[in-house]
């Protein structure tokens, strides 16, 4: 699985810098992504990895503009506060 994963890291990498910009965040999704892949469970198989790395790509993806965007406002209401 790791030679698998491994052969589309730059491809989804790319994918991923596209999605937010930035190519150390990307590398840190593609790492967990690739970690949470190699610990799955081998059953159900995965019948097309590439498919299944951008959607794991895209959901970590998400999940991170999400926390960004949380630390984000959370920053702005403790400047707001004064704190």
């Amino acid at each position: 699985m790791a030679g698998v994963i491994e052969k589309y890291r730059l491809e989804v990498s790319r994918f991923l810098i596209r999605k937010v910009g930035c190519a150390e965040t990307a590398a840190d999704i593609f790492q967990s992504v690739a970690e949470n892949m190699l610990r799955r469970s081998p059953d159900p198989p995965i019948d097309d990895v590439r498919a299944f790395l951008y959607r794991a790509a895209k959901s970590a993806a998400v999940n991170q503009q999400r926390t960004d965007r949380t630390l984000d406002d959370n920053h702005l209401e403790d400047r707001c506060l004064g704190e």
